[in-house]
């Protein structure tokens, strides 16, 4: 299998991911080759390529740059730098630290209601604590580490 996405016309992201799944089926679907073999690679080959990327990434942004606001497109790519935002401090603030422990604190009575099965009253306010649902369920993952 050769993936060349310039030669079979894949030029969005979308298009990439179809490709990519049709492919995956495919290599399933005929048994060429050991499965779980071919997803530990894959996954090899993932990490590589994140670090080829992040090893590019200081060039381009540079050549980039020389595009200005326009940025540059390749291969029908469009390359524009842009910023992630500022994040303020809110922990400095005193009050928000104050809500934010109040928050751990009444998740972790929660918590235990939730394990225990058993509502409890609050020895400050005498609330009753109620048993509180599940908001989404654990789901089974498949990790692959080397």
């Amino acid at each position: 299998m050769k993936l060349d996405l310039e030669k079979n016309n894949i030029q969005t992201k979308k298009e990439i991911v179809a490709s990519a799944a049709k492919e995956s089926q495919f290599i399933i679907d005929e048994g060429f080759a050991d499965i779980p073999q071919v997803l530990v690679n894959s996954k090899k080959i993932a990490e590589y390529v994140g670090a080829f990327v992040k090893g590019l990434e200081s060039h381009v942004r540079a050549e980039v740059d020389k595009g200005g606001r326009e940025g540059l497109t390749i291969n029908g790519a469009k390359l524009i730098l842009g910023s992630t935002g500022d994040r303020l401090d809110y922990a400095e603030d005193p009050v928000y630290a104050d809500l934010q422990k109040k928050l751990k604190d009444r998740e972790k009575m929660l918590k235990m209601v939730f394990d225990t099965k058993v509502s409890i009253a609050d020895a400050d306010s005498g609330e009753m604590i109620p048993i509180i649902g599940i908001k989404s369920a654990a789901k089974e993952t498949l990790r692959v580490t080397f």
